[in-house]
């Protein structure tokens, strides 16, 4: 009996352990949700005061973080953190490094495959930062995706195509391209790339006659007819094929047969530049400067954070004799140009 009685008495004492751990855990439990929880509110309210600022841009991430550490299965809130984190890496690349920001997307992509934008976000971060196969396992990944309407996209083959480039791939590069303008949807940016790429493509056998078929749409295709960049796009690739006729017969229908090609500033930059090359002697030199400063002069006042038509007038100013009046608009260009621009510092050199 007595040994019935002191297993009662444990059975009691272990039932009372029990239970007030169960009742701390249970506080524990409800104090940790409760503290996760204030840095997600936290996040969302400081979110809305970060106005740029990307000091402040970062003190979200880090709330929002510690929240997910916590509650990763928190899909609007991850969507949103890895938003921030393309904001930041755009806005402060010392602060959001792109190993930082591949590395947070990546997180938010495993946990939550079915997000195009953001996968196609992440593919081109990994693009600017060179990392090519890494691009382009996202961009197939976006292509493998349910309905093939990716496999028309034309931002997309875009996409596809400057990957196989970082990859050495120019056949592949061109299909894509290729593919893009299939759409007939293209516009003129791509049949540029394509000129560029098929040209390059010196093993494909068809070479010469795919940019033929290229600068013949630019010019002939009736979307493209009395368009003004279509036309200064082939003959900006004929002056660079050296054909110089085709090219000013192609610049001077822009500049005259054209709405708004006179005041075009692309227009004129690439009247320029075909004047600049067709000097082949010295005699030629002082007419074809003077004649490519007066493009030249339109075109960087009508586009004045143009850096091509700014430092192609500094180029044809000082070839003039008139080199303070060059290193000015030089000057002048680099306050136009943003710090943040690869080209700034060739301006400021």
């Amino acid at each position: 009996m007595r040994r019935t009685l002191y297993w009662k008495r444990l059975l009691i004492v272990v039932a009372v352990f029990l239970a007030i751990g169960g009742a701390v855990f249970g506080v524990h439990r409800v104090q940790v949700k409760n503290q996760v929880s204030i840095f997600k509110t936290k996040a969302e309210q400081a979110e809305s005061g970060i106005g740029g600022d990307a000091a402040k841009r970062g003190e979200v991430l880090d709330l929002y973080a510690k929240y997910l550490k916590f509650r990763p299965s928190d899909e609007a809130a991850y969507q949103r953190y890895a938003a921030l984190l393309f904001e930041q890496g755009k806005a402060d690349r010392e602060a959001a490094p792109p190993a930082r920001v591949t590395s947070g997307v990546e997180g938010f992509l495993r946990a939550f495959p079915a997000h195009a934008d953001e996968r196609r976000q992440l593919a081109e971060v990994y693009l600017d930062a060179g990392k090519h196969m890494n691009a382009k396992q996202h961009v197939e990944m976006l292509f493998g995706a349910p309905g093939g309407a990716a496999k028309t996209d034309i931002a997309l083959l875009e996409l596809a195509a400057e990957c196989e480039l970082g990859l050495g791939n120019l056949p592949g590069a061109a299909k894509h391209l290729n593919d893009a303008i299939a759409t007939n949807k293209a516009p003129v940016r791509v049949y540029r790339r394509a000129l560029e790429v098929n040209h390059s493509n010196t093993a494909d056998p068809r070479r010469n006659a795919a940019v033929a078929s290229l600068l013949d749409a630019l010019l002939r295709d009736p979307r493209f007819v009395n368009d003004l960049t279509a036309r200064v796009a082939a003959a900006q690739f004929q002056r660079f094929l050296g054909e110089t006729q085709n090219a000013r017969d192609n610049i001077t229908y822009a500049l005259t047969k054209i709405p708004g090609g006179d005041d075009d500033p692309d227009a004129r930059l690439a009247a320029a530049e075909l004047t600049v090359a067709e000097i082949k002697t010295l005699a030629q030199g002082p007419e074809k400067l003077r004649e490519a400063e007066a493009h030249l002069r339109i075109a960087h006042a009508r586009g004045p954070k143009k850096l091509a038509a700014g430092a192609l007038l500094a180029e044809v100013l000082a070839r003039q004799d008139k080199r303070d009046e060059g290193i000015a608009v030089l000057r002048g260009v680099a306050k136009q140009v943003p710090r943040s621009d690869p080209d700034y510092a060739m301006v400021i050199d």
